[in-house]
């Protein structure tokens, strides 16, 4: 199974990926700094890190980090203080969460389009050649 884990450099985000890695998952973690990560995950072969900030990524960017993950987990969060809850970016999880749901809906659509689009054509191919009628 693999995951993907947001906020995957916070001290939720670290735990989470760190039990995941133990139970044999693999990973693709989107950190804001790699630097904040331990060394012994930053080294594991089943982790995917990808440094980056949700709200600066492309929504194609945002659904290819989406393909061929099982799962979202979102550990995003503020530190708690004044200026890490009303500071900039204020909205950061919600609007990040938002983009992130759009990119999975997008996703979703795009695969169960493919797929009907396959069936059909399946299906048309297996009535010719057989010389069936619907």
């Amino acid at each position: 199974m693999t995951l993907l884990i947001v906020g995957a450099n916070g001290a939720t985000g670290i735990l989470l990926v760190q039990q995941l890695l133990e139970k044999g998952h693999s990973v693709r973690a989107v950190v804001r700094s790699c630097g904040s990560l331990p060394r012994s995950l930053s080294d594991h072969p089943h982790l995917e890190v990808i440094e980056a900030s949700l709200l600066d990524l492309s929504e194609i960017e945002l659904t290819s980090l989406l393909q061929g993950c099982d799962a979202i987990a979102s550990c995003l969060g503020h530190r708690l203080s004044f200026s890490g809850i009303f500071g900039h970016p204020r909205m950061l999880v919600a609007d990040a969460i938002a983009r992130l749901c759009n990119a999975y809906l997008w996703e979703l659509y795009t695969s169960l389009t493919h797929s009907a689009r396959l069936s059909f054509y399946l299906n048309d191919k297996i009535l010719k050649d057989f010389q069936l009628s619907p």
